[in-house]
């Protein structure tokens, strides 16, 4: 998994160092919850195998995609229209 190390080649220095910063920040969410998602799954199988940095990522985003979902239904609700939902979310 690249997490977005290979798209910062014709980026201004303060952009790649930040492109970085996000990276990196990334790579360490996910590492913190990879270990503790592993200590849960040894808690109930001592042989269980260790999550890889992958499959936290794919959790992780449609974790993401689910909950964009559910802000864009709750707006819906609440009788926001197509257009203002767009506009808060900048589509």
């Amino acid at each position: 998994q690249l997490l977005g190390l290979s798209s910062y080649q014709l980026l201004h220095e303060d952009a790649i160092l930040r492109h970085w910063l996000f990276v990196f920040m990334a790579y360490s969410f996910l590492e913190v919850q990879r270990f503790d998602r592993y200590q849960e799954l040894l808690a109930v199988d001592p042989m269980a195998a260790q999550p890889t940095l992958g499959e936290m990522k794919r959790e992780y985003g449609k974790l993401a995609q689910r909950l964009f979902v559910k802000s864009i239904f709750s707006l819906c609700q609440q009788g926001f229209d197509l257009q203002t939902i767009c506009k808060r979310f900048a589509l």
